[in-house]
């Protein structure tokens, strides 16, 4: 039988729970397609070089145009080399900083968009066990999930090389006319065609990204699928383990059950059924709007209640339709419904008669 059961508990079946997916987003276990964070951020390059393409072009073009020209005339001496220096160093940073800036920008999208925000210490926390540790199974390049991803990985090269050759072939006819023209037209041709094929690689790129996010994903989620059993425990420990559960219920029954035993001594009387029912009711006229079921109990419990109202000088009156209607409508601690008031009250005189009688 146990044999049987292991297949059973070992079989990743279920689809993760919240629980399970939000401790591996706490530990930094988060799915991210690489590919998707690529073209992403290739994709938004595009857009940053069609809004900016005029102004980079120009700043380009000046830094090219004096690099190229001032080179002629200008006397780089000790005096004015570390000037000529900067004053490039300084027109490239203007070039550069907002393409730098938006493609961090869009590095950060990229990610975020897929992750949404996680901090996670336990990334990077230093653990000395880990760099002496041989994963050998990392170091097999016959892996089967290596191969995969190598196989994957030259489809997309293929692909993304076939795109660059078709988009370079398309233009060549254009080279000839550049030959007689003016240097700055071959400028603007480069321009061009640099956007074209970047747009075209970036667009095929995308596609592929978006093949490689529904796969990955696919697998992130297998990898954390769980087994029956796991769901099953889970679940055991989000609701409480059955055998605490059950002891905290027998302690609070039995602090309940003390409570009611250490009130009977104080009731007024105690209605039964005769034999397996018996109610214990108190009332104090100055401060209760009615009387009050102090403790009830059935079997067992009812036969313990009769043994303190005796061993108390508690008036026991059987009355079997109001034993079972006490018993079943009126909880421990609460007032006796309006309806039985007239009952109630023939019995509590027939009880504090007796009372008087013996007294006197």
């Amino acid at each position: 039988m146990a044999k049987s059961d292991q297949p059973f508990k070992d079989e990743k079946t279920e689809a993760p729970s919240p629980k399970r997916m939000q401790k591996q987003r706490s530990q930094g276990n988060v799915f991210m397609s690489q590919d998707m964070a690529t073209a992403l951020i290739v994709m938004l390059g595009i857009i940053i070089l069609k809004v900016y393409a005029s102004w980079i072009f120009n700043h380009l073009y000046l830094f090219c145009h004096l690099g190229f020209t001032e080179v002629a005339y200008v006397r780089l001496d000790e005096g004015n080399f570390v000037n000529y220096i900067s004053s490039k160093i300084l027109l490239m940073g203007k070039l550069l900083a907002p393409v730098l800036f938006f493609l961090f920008l869009a590095g950060s999208f990229s990610t975020i968009s897929q992750t949404g925000w996680v901090v996670s210490w336990s990334k990077i926390k230093w653990d000395i066990k880990k760099a002496f540790k041989m994963d050998w199974q990392s170091m097999n390049p016959f892996d089967s999930k290596k191969v995969l991803d190598l196989g994957l990985n030259i489809i997309k090269v293929i692909i993304l090389g076939t795109v660059l050759y078709l988009s370079l072939k398309d233009s060549i006819d254009d080279w000839i006319p550049l030959m007689d023209g003016p240097v700055i037209n071959v400028w603007f041709f480069l321009c061009n065609l640099s956007y074209d094929v970047i747009l075209k690689i970036g667009i095929a790129m995308f596609l592929l990204a978006i093949i490689d996010f529904l796969y990955k994903r696919k697998k992130f989620i297998d990898d954390l699928k769980m087994t029956k059993y796991e769901v099953k425990e889970e679940r055991r420990m989000a609701d409480g383990d059955p055998r605490v559960k059950a002891a905290l219920r027998s302690k609070r029954l039995a602090l309940f059950r003390r409570i009611m035993m250490e009130a009977v001594p104080q009731a007024d009387v105690v209605i039964t059924n005769p034999t397996h029912i018996a109610v214990a009711l108190k009332y104090e006229p100055d401060s209760m709007e009615a009387p009050k079921v102090v403790a009830k109990g059935i079997g067992k419990l009812a036969e313990k209640i009769k043994e303190i109202a005796r061993k108390h000088d508690i008036p026991t009156v059987e009355n079997k339709p109001l034993a079972q209607v006490l018993f079943k409508t009126v909880e421990v601690g609460a007032y006796i419904p309006v309806s039985l008031y007239k009952t109630v009250a023939e019995i509590l005189a027939y009880v504090y008669k007796l009372k008087n009688k013996k007294a006197a």
